[in-house]
């Protein structure tokens, strides 16, 4: 095996790394999604308003891409060597056209979603994951580039914002944040030099899209290059914050390892009590305009009730994945 399996292998990196962080990714979109809508909340625990500007609840779903960077190749690398090569690809497609579908069938389908652009991104990634980590860092930022120049010269009559997705045609600007996602995870599994390799790559896509930013308008409800560059390089960075928590300082969050080891389930959970507990009310103040007190009831509520779920599954030692 080579050094990336050798890694995902160990137990505590395997668990208490992306686990944890991946966990905190859903736990904290959970939160950003019932927050929302609530008149109340200030603007900077929303996505950008209009769709252009960046605030945190922006860098929620760049971290969950990262977290599926972390395991794409690696688990693609361990399945060919399991089942061979095109089982393996064929594995892929189906787990991928399976979360399109997901997200055909879940509450307002027809429009293009998190699942659906998740499914999109990976069987682009598919393409090329077998790649060099130099050659699919080229492809992404090729990648990148080109559907930037598509978006300001043909796209941008058709992708109004009115998604955080970006409509089917985001879903390029979504593949190219996840193949750079997997070049970061090759500079992070690296040895020896992979922490300082992770590091500095994060820190070079974080300062390119910095620098971008003079031109470009940075947008998540667009995918703008530099929305992808600074929002992969935040995300890599609060990812070795996590990897530095648990190697060096050896604190781990259960509840946080329990909602990373079923991510799918506790997000299509939370989407329908989202809709049918919270929007599908007629009443504003039992949500829209909710009192503070409600909002705090509600949401440590609803946090609570996913949590449960994560704790009994964990403790049942029960995984599901496609």
């Amino acid at each position: 095996m080579g050094q990336i399996d050798n890694h995902l292998m160990n137990p505590k990196d395997r668990l208490y790394t992306i686990d944890q962080y991946r966990g905190f990714a859903i736990l904290f979109m959970v939160l950003a999604d019932y927050l929302s809508r609530i008149e109340r909340v200030p603007t900077w625990l929303k996505h950008a308003s209009g769709g252009v500007g960046l605030t945190v609840v922006d860098l929620i779903a760049p971290m969950f891409i990262l977290s599926i960077g972390l395991t794409f190749r690696p688990s693609f690398t361990r399945r060919r060597e399991q089942d061979g090569r095109w089982q393996t690809i064929l594995h892929f497609i189906r787990r991928f056209l399976a979360l399109i579908g997901i997200g055909v069938l879940t509450p307002w389908g027809y429009s293009w979603g998190l699942f659906q652009t998740i499914g999109g991104a990976g069987l682009i990634t598919l393409l090329i994951i077998q790649l060099p980590s130099l050659a699919r860092l080229a492809v992404g930022g090729a990648l990148l580039g080109g559907y930037q120049i598509l978006l300001d010269t043909i796209w941008m009559g058709r992708v109004t914002g009115t998604s955080s997705w970006c409509e089917i045609e985001g879903t390029l600007g979504w593949a190219a944040m996840l193949i750079l996602a997997s070049v970061f995870a090759d500079w992070f599994y690296s040895h020896p030099q992979g922490r300082r390799n992770s590091l500095f790559g994060s820190l070079a896509f974080l300062g390119l899209g910095l620098g971008l930013s003079n031109w470009i308008e940075i947008s998540q409800y667009f995918v703008s290059a530099n929305y992808v560059l600074i929002s992969i390089g935040a995300s890599g960075l609060i990812f070795l914050g996590f990897h530095l928590l648990t190697e060096k300082l050896n604190v781990h969050w259960p509840l946080l390892i329990a909602w990373g080891k079923n991510p799918l389930i506790l997000y299509l959970l939370h989407y329908w009590i989202w809709i049918y507990a919270f929007i599908a009310p007629l009443s504003r103040t039992w949500y829209l305009q909710a009192p503070v007190w409600l909002i705090v009831l509600q949401a440590s509520g609803f946090v609570g009730l996913l949590s449960v779920v994560a704790w009994f599954m964990d403790r049942r030692g029960w995984i599901v994945s496609l």
